[in-house]
């Protein structure tokens, strides 16, 4: 029996989880995903965050010496960021935003045409998109669809995609996870 190699593997994984074709060296595994965030360019940066969203997430913000600007996700709009809401959070030193689609602790799922435009906000301003997919493996829903910011045109290049051996496949207490990025010296 052939066994692949893990970055096979995880490369593999994260075609399946953006959508996309990335080759073995932009998808790496690692522990616990959330210490992607600091990809912004460095001290002092902004990264806009879904609020409300993972705890851990500002924590992780405030251990790469990033500063969090809390992106409002409202009840009337179904707890989905919006494009308008990301535009408006966007400061002068935001380099980042991170994505949470289907979102923890909502369930929400951004629409096909909300990523679209949230794609375009990312463009036109010039931001990384972490977008954290931990949960895409849990949609039920045969009419929703769960798509990644990745398959965006243009964004391939701009977003780094967070998925979860750990969720997806019920190994909590393993803390694995693979991501997809411009090339591996993009894992901070």
């Amino acid at each position: 029996m052939h066994i692949l190699p893990l970055s096979v593997k995880c490369t593999l994984f994260v075609n399946l989880a953006a959508a996309e074709s990335c080759g073995q060296d932009r998808a790496v595994c690692m522990p616990w995903p959330c210490s992607r965030i600091g990809h912004a360019d460095g001290s002092g940066d902004d990264i806009l965050i879904p609020d409300p969203g993972y705890a851990n997430y500002f924590g992780q913000a405030q251990m790469a010496q990033v500063n969090v600007v809390p992106v409002p996700l409202y009840e009337k709009h179904g707890f989905r960021m919006r494009a308008a809401d990301v535009e408006a959070a966007i400061t002068p030193r935001t380099r980042a935003l991170l994505l949470n689609s289907p979102s923890n602790p909502t369930g929400a799922i951004i629409d096909p045409v909300e990523l679209a435009a949230i794609a375009d906000v990312a463009r036109r301003h010039d931001l990384w998109v972490i977008s954290d997919e931990v949960y895409r493996a849990f949609v039920y829903d045969d009419n929703t669809r769960c798509l990644s910011i990745a398959s965006m045109p243009g964004m391939k290049e701009r977003t780094i995609v967070i998925d979860s051996f750990s969720k997806t496949f019920a190994m909590t207490g393993w803390r694995s996870a693979a991501r997809s990025g411009r090339n591996r010296s993009s894992t901070g």
